[in-house]
C-alpha cells in the first residue's frame, strides 16, 4: 500500500492497486469514498477479469525517487501485463494513472480497459450524490455541494473513452461496476443517491505489442473547478503532469539524496522512500496524518515525525506545523488528544476533570521540544522568531503551570522527562530572545521536575522508558539508564530478532527496535545498531517505503528509521 498526496488531495492504493482511500480537501480528512474502492478491469478474448479477483500477480514500488507508484499486474492465462504509473499532481488536485497494456500473445487482440470509481461525498453518511455523463466535456462527473470530481480516460492516439455508465450501489445494489463484466456498458447518463460510475476504452494490440491510455480524476470545491481541471488535463495531456510531478519530487528530495549517498547502498532506497512517506502525510495547512485508520493527527507523533526533516534541512513542513499549533493554542488554550488535519478537534471519551479540559501534557511537551530543535536549526532560526511568543512562550508557560497534573493516560515519568528537556531548551531559547524572566521561570520548573524524578525508576520496563531515559535524561542518570536498557533487552526481546515496546505486546515493534538502535549508536555500539536496522529493512519495510508497524503510527516508524540512519551517518564521521 502507498499514500500519494499533494497536501490537499490524497489517494491510498491498497494491496491490489485499487484506490481504497480518496480524501479531499485535506489529507485523511473527508474520505470521499468511505467503505468503497475504485477498481480496474480488463476484457479480452470474451473473458473479463478485475485486478483483485486473485488471478493477477502484482508488484508495487516507488522506482523513480518520486511519489509515483509503479505497479505491474500480470495475468498469465490471459497473456496480459498492465503497468500503471499512479500519482497525485504536485501542483493541481488531479490523480492520474498512466497505463501501459502489453500483449504477451503472438496474435493481434482487442482489449477493453475499464476504470471504475465510487463516491460517498462529504463523508457525512448521506447517500444523495449526483453522477452524470457530461458530453460536452467528455467526462463523468460526481458532485454534491462544494465537492465535485470529474473523471476522464484517453488513449495515447487521442481517443476519449468509448464506453461509460453511471449507477448506484448499496441497499442491495452492487454498483455500476457489475455492468462491465460482459465487456459492454449500458450508457446510463444520470443517477442520484450513492453513486458510482465506469468508463472504458478499446485498444487494438498487435502480436507481442503494447499501447497506452491515461486516466485522471480531477477534484474541486465546485463543478466549475473540477471540470476546468479535467478539461485542462485532457487538453495538455497527463504525461506532462507526470513529468512535472516527478521533477517536483526530485527537487524536494535533494537534501535526502545528499544524505543517502553517505549510507550503505542497501539502505538508500528505503531511506528515500521513507522521506516520501513522511511528506505524503503532511497536510497543506500544517498538521500531519499520523493515524491513517482514524484519519487524525496526534501532535506528539506529528512533532517527532518532523524531527528528521528538520535535521535534513527541510523548513517548510516544520514552519507550517508550528503555525497550525499556534492557531490551535490561540483558539483552545491547550492541545486536545487528537485533531483532524483541518485543525478540528477529534471527539474524545476523556472527560473534564474539575476545571481541566481533556488534554495530554505529552503533546504540549513534544511541540515545545521539537520547536526548540527547529529554532536552533539552520532552517528554523529566522522562521521561528515570529513564533517564539505565540508558540514557545505560551506552551512553555502552560507546561510550567500544569506539569504536575498529568492526564490519566499520560505516562507520568515519560512526560516529566520530556517536559524537563523541553523546558531546559526553552529556557536557553528565552535567553536568546532577551526574555530573562521566562528563562528563569522555565529553568526553575525543569529543576522542580528533576527533583520529582530523583530516585524514581521507570514505572514499568518499556522501550518508551528506555527512549525517554537516554533522549531526555541528564548525565547523572546515565547509570540508571544503562541498567534500564539491560533489563529491557532481556524482557522485551522478540522471536524475530527485534524488540517489543511492552512486555505484554504480541509482536515486535519497529519503533521500539529503532529506539534501542539509537541508544546503541549513542553509546558507540554500532554493530548492534546495524543488526537491528538491517533486520528492519529486510523484513518490515515494503518496496513502497511503507513500514509494517503494529504498535505505533507507520509515519512515526518511517521518521525513526530516517532518524536512526542519520545518527549512523553522524557516528561514522
Amino acid at each position: 500500500m502507498v499514500l500519494l498526496a499533494n497536501g490537499t488531495l490524497a489517494i491510498r492504493l491498497d494491496q491490489f492497486g485499487r484506490v481504497s482511500l480518496l480524501s479531499f480537501p485535506h489529507v485523511g480528512r473527508e474520505v470521499q469514498n468511505r467503505q468503497s474502492v475504485h477498481r480496474i478491469g480488463v476484457w479480452v478474448d470474451g473473458e473479463f477479469s478485475w485486478i483483485d479477483d486473485g488471478s493477477w500477480r502484482l508488484a508495487m514500488r516507488l522506482p523513480q525517487g518520486a511519489l509515483v507508484a509503479h505497479t505491474v499486474f500480470k495475468h498469465e492465462r490471459l497473456g496480459l501485463v498492465l503497468e500503471c504509473d499512479d500519482f497525485v499532481d504536485s501542483k493541481v488536485n488531479v490523480f492520474g494513472r498512466n497505463i501501459h497494456v502489453v500483449n504477451l500473445r503472438t496474435e493481434t487482440r482487442q482489449v477493453r480497459l475499464f476504470l471504475h470509481q465510487a463516491f460517498r461525498l462529504h463523508d457525512d453518511g448521506q447517500a444523495i450524490d449526483t453522477a452524470q455523463h457530461v458530453e460536452a466535456s467528455r467526462a463523468l462527473l460526481h458532485y454534491r455541494g462544494r465537492r465535485a470530481f470529474a473523471v476522464g480516460l484517453r488513449t495515447f492516439d487521442g481517443r476519449d473513452f468509448d464506453r461509460w455508465t453511471v449507477g448506484r450501489f448499496g441497499a442491495g445494489l452492487d454498483g455500476a461496476w457489475r455492468d462491465a463484466e460482459d465487456g459492454e456498458l449500458a450508457g446510463c447518463p444520470h443517477e442520484y443517491g450513492m453513486t458510482d460510475s465506469v468508463l472504458g476504452c478499446s485498444l487494438r494490440l498487435a502480436a507481442l505489442a503494447s499501447d497506452r491510455c491515461t486516466y485522471w480524476l480531477a477534484a474541486g470545491t465546485s463543478i466549475k473547478e473540477a471540470l476546468g481541471l479535467h478539461e485542462k488535463t485532457r487538453s495538455v495531456g497527463l504525461v506532462r503532469s507526470l513529468a512535472r510531478t516527478t521533477d517536483f519530487w526530485h527537487k524536494w528530495l535533494s537534501p535526502g539524496f545528499r544524505a543517502a549517498q553517505k549510507l550503505p547502498l542497501p539502505h538508500r532506497k528505503a531511506f528515500i522512500n521513507s522521506l516520501l512517506t513522511l511528506r505524503a502525510h503532511v497536510d497543506e495547512h500544517g498538521l500531519i496524518l499520523t493515524d491513517g485508520s482514524a484519519g487524525n493527527c496526534r501532535l506528539h507523533d506529528a512533532a517527532f515525525a518532523l524531527w528528521p526533516l528538520i535535521r535534513l534541512g527541510y523548513g517548510d513542513e516544520a514552519a507550517m506545523f508550528f503555525e497550525a499549533c499556534r492557531r490551535i493554542f490561540e483558539t483552545d488554550g491547550y492541545f486536545a488528544p487528537a485533531y483532524y488535519t483541518d485543525g478540528e478537534p477529534v471527539a474524545t471519551d476523556t472527560a473534564w476533570r474539575q476545571d481541566r479540559p481533556p488534554m495530554r501534557l505529552r503533546d504540549a511537551a513534544a511541540v515545545l521540544f521539537i520547536f526548540c530543535q527547529f529554532a536552533t536549526s539552520r532552517v528554523g532560526a529566522e522562521r521561528s522568531r515570529q513564533l517564539y511568543q505565540s508558540v514557545a512562550a505560551k506552551v512553555a508557560t502552560f507546561l510550567t503551570d500544569n506539569w504536575d497534573n498529568p492526564a490519566a493516560d499520560d505516562d507520568a515519568a515519560f512526560v516529566w522527562q520530556l517536559s524537563r528537556a523541553a523546558l531546559e531548551q526553552a529556557s536557553e531559547l528565552a535567553q536568546q530572545h532577551d526574555d530573562p524572566a521566562n528563562a528563569v521561570q522555565w529553568r526553575t520548573c525543569a529543576d522542580d521536575i528533576s527533583t520529582q524524578l530523583a530516585g524514581r525508576g521507570a514505572d514499568e520496563v518499556t522501550m518508551d522508558a528506555v527512549y525517554a531515559a537516554y533522549m531526555f535524561g541528564v548525565e547523572s542518570e546515565a547509570y540508571q539508564t544503562k541498567q534500564l536498557v539491560s533489563e529491557a533487552t532481556r524482557t522485551l526481546a522478540a522471536v524475530d530478532g527485534l524488540f517489543k515496546r511492552r512486555a505484554d505486546d504480541p509482536d515486535s515493534s519497529v519503533v521500539a527496535s529503532l529506539w534501542l538502535a539509537q541508544y546503541y549508536i549513542e553509546t558507540g555500539e554500532l554493530a548492534r545498531a546495524e543488526r537491528i536496522v538491517d533486520l528492519i529493512r529486510e523484513r518490515r519495510i515494503a518496496k513502497t517505503g511503507v513500514v509494517n508497524e503494529y504498535s505505533a503510527s507507520s509515519v512515526v516508524a518511517s521518521a525513526e528509521y530516517v532518524n536512526t540512519l542519520l545518527d549512523m551517518i553522524v557516528a561514522q564521521r
